[in-house]
């Protein structure tokens, strides 16, 4: 009988979600063995043979035969892309050629050794992340594996085998995979066949028999692969269970944290955490606590490595800052709902733990709740435990900290040796212990446990009485000298962790204001080049390097960076960095272990739609990018694509807005063209045509046809003019060629271009002789006039006058075209500058295009075009341009 209850949405989303990124891109086989030898790569090119009798497009990216023949043999048959030939402290490696892969695109590839790591100048660091980029491509991978290069066995097959793992794959690599075959072989069966020589060859074969292959190791190896492959199904068939039936068959409640720090031992606590979660199907965080301690280079690197470790084993990385490890820990654990918090075995750090108030684990396990696992460090047999009288991860006080300390002491103690016959011995304790919390600014842990031994000890002997003898006899004496070491050294350290409170908080300010500063200048930046120079130059002086941005081109292409931002050496090569990140959505170059070796970061611009560029960082110093940085770098990235994409979607807005105007424009003027141009052709045609072949046309005919031809030829011309215009001005190409200009002339040289289009009308002028000057281009400002009058002209019952007059208001010349005819419609007054509008009824002519020619002269010279209706009945117009400055 099925279960009611319906399943967990939680685990069934999980479920959906892990086939979906299974779905996405090529599919992941791999051939999993215990041990070198077991028959993988022979049994990946048989599913590469059968793949392509099904016909199937196959091609061997990367085989390693290691000599064998039977394997080799396999290999014929198949197509085989050409390997790459790199050059390395001068010997020639062969590498796959990933690009050439690409290129041939077959539908399956065959990649060995999912564990290799490539020659130095290969794009990818490890083989494995050659593959990825395979399968995002699309492309099928059958690859090998064997069981020792997992990162989560990685010790445990150390300890067993007594061999060092070099070369390792995280362990989401298997969650990548479609499907995993275990090529399983017994112990005896894969010693004999090493005695055969179908392992290993010559003194490589017997070396290996001496000591990896023993019967024993590789008994436990093979318990190692079928575990991990029945952990593999088990995991499969729960989310196929999630996904079909019913009801639930476990709880998803468990989740993990650990505690990441500056020692290589914490691959090993990371390793651990990964397998824990794995088995309790959890998920799981690794936090790292910056205390604001300062870290060597080394420390740095380490750090680097081991969050690297943590988010390529499929953890959450987190960096807080406390000066309290444990109240961040049980912080992020509470945030996180962590069911279990996992830590490496805490070093005994004597003097601190007392100052602090127990060990790390004792505060752990006080403060929280939650179930904490404590991992035991494994260590070399060269590299013994360190007993750590401090910190272990501390870097250690210069030599100039205790000499600057014991000079202090020194001055302290004449100071108090001149007050104590005036104040007594007691207060001079207090001095000192104001001398400890003053050197608690300056100092570390070390130099205040120097300061308070030699201040108590000089108080103890030199002031308290009787001074200069010794106090062995006197427990009271004793007790108050350890009372004050005490206290003095609780004070410094006190003191020196307010500092360092002080400090974290000093850096979170200037990184707040920072991103303060970079989300201003996005808002404020008047345009898109002076947002990308500001910010890009804010943010390489806060991280002591320099940034740049190359934007994406219409056609696809990046620009190059600006040679006054990056100084890069090999420029085209950097660019193909840079291209790769766009392409691939995906940091590379320096610091991150794609393209390592090249000399800047590359992060793309991705926003929600599209990728807009690419965001470039080169360091001032060599060095390992924090993770602070690392994650500044990102925010500011994000911010930079959101404005650029946005910036980006309104001039693709705008460009669409002006071709739609243009388009409209131009279809606009092949409608209209046969009613308004066509007609006065015909016209002409007809003239000229009684002109030349009617012999007994008078000449009084003749002179009123020459008129007439005359008239449609300038109502033509004006015509003409006025589409070439506001074609022109529509594409925002024309240029104006300004000059002193005086508006009376420009008044009467308007009138003068169309004297038959205003025979019927009375023009008054009322324009002063003295009025100022404008910087103009007159020809514009004419045909402006011209096609305004003309309106007034057109819209007018015959001999009604035109009046123009002209006056200065304020820092303008106004011009004012007033008529007597019906005025416009106030619900029309809005539309009447629209290009080729008309007011209906009005069985007006022309093309409508002249107002909208005015309107966009008068607006290219930084004035202004009105329209209104008079009180005593009419239209007029006024136009208002700017005075030309003295």
């Amino acid at each position: 009988m099925k279960s009611t209850e319906r399943p967990d949405p939680e685990l069934l989303l999980q479920a959906i979600n892990k086939r979906k990124k299974k779905k996405r891109g090529g599919k992941l086989y791999i051939f999993l063995g215990m041990a070198p030898g077991v028959g993988k790569t022979y049994a990946m090119l048989q599913a590469a043979h059968e793949a392509k009798l099904d016909g199937g497009d196959v091609a061997v990216g990367v085989v390693e035969t290691h000599g064998r023949r039977d394997t080799q043999e396999l290999i014929n048959g198949l197509e085989v892309v050409p390997r790459r030939q790199l050059e390395y402290r001068g010997i020639m490696l062969e590498e796959m050629d990933l690009d050439a892969v690409l290129k041939r695109r077959p539908k399956l590839v065959l990649v060995d050794e999912l564990a290799h790591t490539n020659v130095p100048g290969s794009r990818h660091i490890k083989r494995w992340q050659d593959v990825f980029e395979l399968l995002d491509a699309g492309i099928d991978v059958l690859s090998t594996l064997n069981i020792q290069h997992l990162e989560s066995r990685k010790e445990s097959i150390e300890q067993i085998a007594g061999i060092s793992v070099r070369e390792t794959v995280p362990d989401s690599v298997l969650d990548r995979a479609f499907q995993i075959r275990l090529i399983d072989l017994s112990p005896d069966d894969l010693l004999k066949r090493l005695k055969e020589g179908k392992v290993y060859l010559g003194e490589k074969a017997e070396l290996a028999a001496a000591n990896f292959f023993k019967e024993e190791k590789l008994t436990a190896l093979r318990e190692i692969a079928l575990r991990l492959a029945a952990e593999k199904v088990d995991i499969d068939l729960k989310a196929l269970n999630a996904e079909h039936e019913s009801g639930s068959m476990w709880q998803v409640n468990e989740r993990l944290l650990v505690a990441v720090g500056l020692s290589r031992y914490s691959e090993q606590v990371i390793r651990a955490t990964r397998r824990l979660a794995s088995n309790l199907e959890a998920e799981w965080t690794a936090v790292y606590v910056d205390t604001g301690a300062e870290l060597t280079a080394k420390q740095k690197a380490t750090l680097s490595a081991n969050l690297g470790l943590a988010k390529s084993l499929g953890a959450e990385v987190l960096n807080v800052t406390d000066v309290d490890v444990v109240e961040a820990l049980t912080r992020v654990a509470r945030q996180r709902a962590v069911t279990q918090i996992v830590v490496g075995r805490p070093r005994r750090r004597f003097v601190k733990d007392i100052v602090e108030g127990g060990s790390l684990l004792e505060r752990l396990l006080k403060k929280s709740d939650i179930d904490v696992h404590i991992l035991k460090e494994e260590i070399d047999g060269d590299e013994p435990r360190k007993f750590s009288f401090f910190s272990p991860l501390a870097k250690p006080a210069p030599f100039s900290d205790y000499l600057r300390t014991f000079w202090a002491v020194v001055a302290i103690t004449a100071v108090s040796a001149l007050l104590v016959n005036f104040v007594g011995f007691r207060p001079v304790g207090f001095v000192f212990l104001l001398s400890m919390l003053a050197l608690g600014l300056f100092v570390s842990i070390g130099p205040l446990l120097m300061a308070a031994t030699i201040t108590a000890l000089v108080w103890l002997f030199f002031f308290i009485p009787p001074a200069g003898e010794l106090h062995a006899s006197d427990p009271e004496d004793i007790f108050l000298c350890a009372s004050y070491f005490v206290v003095a050294l609780t004070t410094g350290t006190l003191t020196r962790r307010i500092r360092k409170n002080q400090a974290i908080l000093m850096q979170r300010e200037e990184r707040s204001r920072m991103m303060y500063q970079v989300v201003r200048d996005i808002a404020t930046s008047p345009t898109k080049e002076l947002m990308i120079a500001t910010v890009t130059k804010r943010l390489g002086e806060f991280l002591k390097g320099s940034c740049d941005i190359a934007l994406v081109k219409k056609d696809g292409a990046l620009r190059s960076f600006g040679k006054e931002r990056l100084q890069l050496t090999r420029p085209e090569q950097e660019m193909a960095v840079a291209r790769w990140a766009f392409d691939n959505n995906q940091p590379a170059g320096w610091s991150t272990e794609t393209l390592q070796l090249a000399e800047a970061l590359y992060v793309p611009l991705k926003g929600p739609a599209e990728s807009v560029g690419v965001l470039a960082y080169q360091p001032k110093e060599p060095g390992a990018l924090s993770a602070e940085d690392k994650d500044l770098i990102l925010t500011v990235g994000r911010q930079l694509t959101v404005s650029l994409e946005r910036e980006t979607f309104r001039e693709r807005s705008l460009e669409s807005q002006r071709l739609e105007e243009i388009e409209k424009l131009h279809r606009t003027i092949m409608e209209v063209i046969s009613d308004e141009i066509r007609s006065p052709l015909g016209a002409i045609m007809q003239a000229a045509s009684m002109l030349a072949h009617e012999e007994k046309t008078d000449e009084a005919k003749k002179s009123q046809l020459s008129l007439r031809l005359f008239k449609t030829v300038e109502r033509l011309n004006f015509a003409v003019d006025n589409l070439v215009t506001m074609s022109r001005i529509n594409n925002g190409i024309y240029p104006l060629n300004k000059k002193p200009c005086s508006v009376k002339d420009m008044i009467n040289a308007s009138i003068d271009r169309i004297p038959h289009m205003l025979e019927h009308h009375q023009m008054i002028r009322q324009v002063p002789d003295d009025l100022p000057k404008l910087w103009a281009e007159p020809e514009l400002i004419e045909r402006a006039l011209a096609n305004i009058v003309v309106n007034a002209a057109l819209y007018s019952p015959h001999d009604k006058p035109i009046q123009i007059e002209a006056a200065v208001k304020g820092k303008d010349v106004e011009i004012k075209v007033s008529d007597e005819g019906p005025g416009i419609p106030d619900e029309h007054l809005g539309r009447i500058f629209e290009k080729f509008f008309r007011v209906p009824g009005t069985g007006g002519e022309g093309l409508g295009l002249g107002l909208s020619v005015a309107k966009g002269v008068v607006r290219a010279h930084g004035g202004k075009l009105v329209a209104a209706n008079r009180p005593t009945g009419g239209s007029q117009f006024t136009i208002s341009l700017p005075i030309m400055a003295q």
